[in-house]
């Protein structure tokens, strides 16, 4: 995926990459029968990124949840999107109803070719990975304690949001825009 596109940083109000991401499945998420819920703070932050590739990233995580809750009942099929702000980053956490992750490939699951799915290619969550480093961002997977899974996906806010000059989160910025 990166390398058919040249990775494009500019200042991205995440909540529109995630609104432009749940948009983009919407139409599958009603034939799929599947609920979704945003809650990203109105002011979610700016952060330096391609809003296409990020998009990417949110698309892969909702599609794999629908995926992982086919055989669920209609009624138990929904999707939370949420986001928490911090000084130096937002985590954005996608949450789904389905069956959680086999917990002995928790820690191997952006491994490439690596798929539960029967028809699966094992390259949705690799790529998603891929993209999130390139934006200076890590993803993680962990089973909710409450059924589903959780995948958390952190990126840095931008250098106009951080407070403190020289603050590590300034250092070795990846991707920063020359006017940032």
């Amino acid at each position: 995926m990166m390398r058919s596109r040249q990775l494009q940083m500019k200042p991205v109000d995440l909540l529109t990459v995630v609104n432009d991401a749940v948009a983009l499945v919407a139409h599958d998420m009603r034939a799929r029968q599947v609920e979704v819920s945003v809650s990203v703070p109105a002011s979610s932050g700016e952060i330096s990124g391609d809003p296409v590739l990020l998009q990417q990233v949110f698309v892969i995580l909702m599609m794999n949840a629908m995926d992982a809750m086919a055989p669920s009942p209609p009624d138990q099929r929904h999707i939370q999107i949420s986001a928490e702000v911090s000084r130096a980053s937002i985590e954005v956490s996608v949450r789904d109803t389905g069956p959680g992750l086999p917990e002995d490939l928790i820690s191997r699951l952006f491994t490439p070719f690596l798929t539960t799915k029967p028809h699966g290619l094992g390259i949705g969550l690799a790529i998603a990975r891929s993209l999130v480093d390139a934006h200076g961002g890590s993803i993680t997977a962990r089973n909710n304690p409450e059924g589903g899974a959780i995948f958390i996906v952190t990126l840095r806010t931008s250098k106009k949001h951080e407070l403190l000059p020289g603050s590590p989160v300034n250092a070795g910025a990846v991707g920063r825009s020359p006017n940032a």
